[in-house]
C-alpha cells in the first residue's frame, strides 16, 4: 500500500480502517484497505485530538514490510483515512526507531 511517512507524527502509527464492531471482549473487528475484515486484540485506547474534535481509537498490533524488511506487532492505531491520500501513515518515531532519518529540508515528489 502507499504510505506517508507523518515527519509531525510522533504518536502511533495509522491504519485505515471502518470499525465494524468497537472493542468487544478486548477485540475489535474493522474493515480495511480491499475491504479485508480483520478481528484483532486491543492493545490500547488512545485519545487524538485534532481538527477541533477529539476521538479515541483503538490501537492493535500487525506485522508489515517496508521494502524488503519485515517489523513484527506494530502498533497501529485505526483511524477512517478515506479522505486522505495513503491508507497508512508511519509516524516519525517508527522511522527513527528502525534505523531511519527524516530530514525535512528535504522535499521529494515520487511519482509512479
Amino acid at each position: 500500500f502507499p504510505v506517508t511517512i507523518g515527519t509531525g507524527n510522533s504518536g502511533y502509527n495509522v491504519l485505515h480502517a471502518i470499525i465494524i464492531d468497537g472493542a468487544k471482549d478486548g477485540y475489535v473487528k474493522f474493515k480495511t484497505v480491499n475491504d479485508k475484515i480483520l478481528e484483532l486484540p486491543v492493545k490500547e485506547f488512545i485519545t487524538v485530538s485534532g481538527n477541533n474534535n477529539t476521538n479515541d481509537r483503538p490501537v492493535v498490533q500487525l506485522d508489515c514490510s517496508l521494502g524488503q524488511e519485515q517489523f513484527n506487532k506494530v502498533p497501529f492505531s485505526l483511524a477512517d483515512r478515506s479522505q486522505q491520500d495513503t491508507p497508512v501513515l508511519l509516524s516519525k518515531d517508527f522511522i527513527k526507531l528502525n534505523g531511519g532519518v527524516v530530514n525535512v529540508n528535504i522535499n521529494t515528489d515520487i511519482k509512479k
